[in-house]
């Protein structure tokens, strides 16, 4: 991660085709994968390093975060105008090793979510404050008393709010959210998925199940 904007692209490529043909040769049976940005903003050549790899990761999180302005999901499915999602992603960023060999690509999901404080109880409302990332593992429970997970048709993402003195919003992936990205791994005939991050749930078994 935060690599220099113009070694992302042949000089990364060369490197990780020659570190996986090292890899084969000098330790059958293994395997070499890359985490994969959400969204290219620059530098990348992605159709390159997926061709240079086993594997490529799409970190398909953090589209939102502590420098938004509104609040929002940390994995849109989708978005109302657009924007950057999931589906996105796919399609745009990664639509050359989609189309090419999607059995190579695995799709990142996150057992995290974001807090922050806000200008009122609106989705997507005017940030006042961001306050942390969440673990499924307590917001799962946090949720319950402040009212229970509100579904964002736009975004097909759950959130909640409370009130304590300020408004409050934590936007968190949960089992309805998580299956639709699951879904759509399955739709895009991708190899996989991957967590960020194990234990993120605790021992809730909801999310595996």
């Amino acid at each position: 991660e935060a690599m220099n904007t113009a070694d992302r692209g042949l000089l990364l490529n060369a490197f990780m085709e020659d570190l996986t043909e090292y890899i084969h040769k000098e330790l059958p049976g293994k395997e070499v994968s890359f985490d994969g940005p959400a969204v290219n903003w620059g530098g990348w050549d992605l159709d390159g390093l997926c061709d240079a790899v086993d594997y490529l990761m799409i970190m398909a999180y953090d589209y939102n975060g502590s420098w938004s302005s509104n609040t929002g999901a940390v994995s849109p499915l989708v978005h109302p105008t657009n924007g950057i999602s999931v589906s996105k992603t796919l399609a745009n960023d990664y639509k050359t090793p989609l189309s090419k060999n999607p059995g190579k690509l695995i799709l990142g999901v996150p057992y995290y979510g974001k807090h922050w404080t806000t200008a009122n109880e609106n989705a997507n409302a005017s940030v006042v404050k961001y306050i942390k990332s969440t673990f499924y593992r307590t917001a799962a429970d946090e949720a319950t008393p402040h009212g229970g997970f509100i579904w964002d048709n736009n975004s097909q993402t759950p959130w909640y709010t409370w009130q304590n003195g300020e408004w409050n919003q934590v936007w968190q992936d949960n089992e309805p959210s998580l299956s639709k990205k699951y879904d759509l791994a399955l739709q895009e005939k991708l190899g996989g998925i991957g967590i960020w991050a194990l234990n993120y749930d605790g021992d809730k078994p909801e999310l595996w199940n």
